[in-house]
């Protein structure tokens, strides 16, 4: 594994390690949920960098492509629950589930759009259309409850960063990993926040 990888790998775990940490100090369903889909998108997100090294053959690579985009598409499922819970009593709660439904289908739609005009549609195009979808329909889930719920503003955009990494093609792109990281960074916010407030 190159040296680049294991340190963004490195990075990964620590952000990880640093939201279990907030959700020990402070459990709750919605730190539950976020530190276990949190979880479950790195290790996704791993399996499609080990994917990218190209030390296995194609039957092999299409089975950790698969893997990793079950795994990331279940991490993104959580936020579902955590978002809820939190934003549980926020009038704007409705309108805001319904936003993220059209945003999220209007986004992909338009993704949907440009791939078939560039590219045409391929097989493996569905299975990125769904997972964008599922990204998409939390991220900004999360952003529009942030608006009265403002603890949950960082969460969404953590989200949002980790959709747009996950569209880069290249498996092994550095930018795709910053982003990937930028985006950990920004969603571990959510349950090490209330612990550095208990510290200081």
């Amino acid at each position: 594994m190159r040296k680049t990888n294991l340190a963004f790998i490195i990075g990964f775990i620590v952000c990880f390690a640093a939201a279990y940490r907030g959700m020990v100090f402070s459990p709750s369903f919605t730190m539950m949920y976020v530190v276990a889909g949190m979880g479950l998108c790195i290790l996704g997100e791993i399996l499609d960098m080990a994917q990218a090294g190209k030390r296995f053959g194609s039957r092999e690579q299409k089975l950790i492509g698969l893997l990793s985009r079950i795994l990331y598409i279940f991490g993104m499922f959580w936020a579902f629950p955590a978002v809820i819970i939190y934003a549980t009593g926020d009038d704007w709660m409705n309108g805001c589930m319904r936003a993220a439904a059209v945003g999220s289908v209007v986004l992909c739609g338009i993704w949907l759009g440009w791939m078939w005009k560039t590219r045409g549609i391929q097989e493996a195009v569905w299975g990125k259309a769904l997972e964008l979808l599922v990204s998409l329909a939390a991220a900004l889930l999360a952003v529009f409850c942030g608006i009265n719920s403002v603890a949950l503003m960082p969460y969404g955009i953590g989200l949002l960063i980790l959709t747009i990494a996950r569209l880069k093609e290249n498996n092994d792109s550095l930018i795709r990993k910053i982003l990937f990281c930028l985006g950990l960074v920004l969603i571990a916010a959510l349950p090490v926040l209330p612990a550095l407030g208990g510290i200081f």
